[in-house]
């Protein structure tokens, strides 16, 4: 299991990866599918539910939290298939680092989190190697079909 941790002041989100949904997967469609348990914690709020995530939002993510991260601007989407969490962590004019998005749990379409915290630098260095270790150990499976 690869655990991921967006931290900052009064919120927090953790990812645990678990493993791939389907490891005899014999297409890419299913092969790149990760099973991951989303806890959230914001303010007085809180919430642990499954979501199915794909390696594709891991790796797409972790470069653009690289580029945030050595620029000190800008900002970084995490966006899923199944919108089950999406967050955006930006820098301000001020230099502040804020993340803000919407969890849900999809059997569940009508229940949804929306939240936002600050962060701040030290933060996103740790979460950027923890994505960086999640993507070397879940990287995407390219599936050959004879």
């Amino acid at each position: 299991m690869k655990a991921i941790q967006l931290k900052g002041i009064g919120g927090e989100i953790n990812l645990e990866v678990s493993g791939y949904e389907n490891i005899a997967a014999s297409n890419i469609s299913d092969a790149n599918w990760l099973t991951t348990k989303v806890i959230l914690t914001v303010g007085n709020f809180s919430g642990v539910y499954s979501a199915n995530l794909t390696t594709h939002d891991f790796l797409y993510f972790t470069e653009k939290l690289k580029n945030l991260v050595i620029g000190l601007k800008g900002q970084a989407d995490f966006i899923t298939d199944e919108e089950a969490i999406g967050f955006s962590i930006a820098f301000d004019a001020r230099g502040r680092v804020f993340i803000t998005g919407k969890a849900k749990n999809i059997d569940f379409p009508k229940v949804e989190l929306s939240f936002q915290f600050e962060s701040d630098q030290t933060y996103l260095t740790k979460t950027l190697d923890d994505f960086e270790q999640c993507t070397n150990h879940f990287p995407v499976r390219n599936i050959l079909v004879d």
